[in-house]
């Protein structure tokens, strides 16, 4: 094709061309507004959080190392040397029963909540944006990854310890 063939293209189809732009320009900004709305903003402090829940957090608990369990409970990759490299596992309910098992007062699992916020952001762009799997906040993974009766349990455990679940 010489220059003038794709200047006579562009002359001739420069409206469709136009729209078609301007489509994807909309697309693409919708995309990152909606994005920007589900990934939290103004994670809380230890103490703001312990103020307004009126419980303690649990000293002992490693909330990064919970939220990483969580992460690989639900949002977890294994490797297949054949074929395939990487190949989606599923949930593994039990862990993620577990993780909430750890927990001890609402503080507990807002500190949960804003260590998930954080290993999330850690991710890769392409885990955040382009993976359907992974989710910004615990209730959001929860839902996307649980049926009604794990979710059932997941509130179960929580609420037996006097948390209340968001999900």
């Amino acid at each position: 094709m010489k220059t003038t063939d794709i200047q006579k293209f562009l002359k001739k189809n420069q409206k469709p061309l136009l729209i078609a732009l301007g489509v994807l320009a909309v697309v693409v900004v919708v995309w990152i507004v909606i994005k920007k709305r589900r990934n939290p903003q103004g994670l809380k402090t230890e103490s703001e959080i312990e103020s307004s829940t009126g419980t303690n957090i649990t000293s002992s608990l490693d909330f990064y190392h919970l939220a990483e369990r969580l992460w690989n409970a639900t949002v977890s990759y294994r490797s297949l040397p054949i074929i395939v490299s990487w190949w989606p596992t599923g949930t593994n309910e039990k862990e993620v029963y577990a993780v909430l098992e750890c927990l001890n007062t609402q503080a507990d699992y807002m500190m949960l909540e804003n260590a998930w916020v954080n290993y999330y952001k850690q991710k890769s762009w392409y885990v955040q944006h382009m993976n359907l799997q992974a989710e910004s906040t615990v209730p959001a993974i929860l839902r996307s990854e649980l049926d009604a009766n794990e979710l059932q349990r997941c509130r179960d455990i929580l609420t037996a310890k006097g948390i209340t679940p968001d999900f």
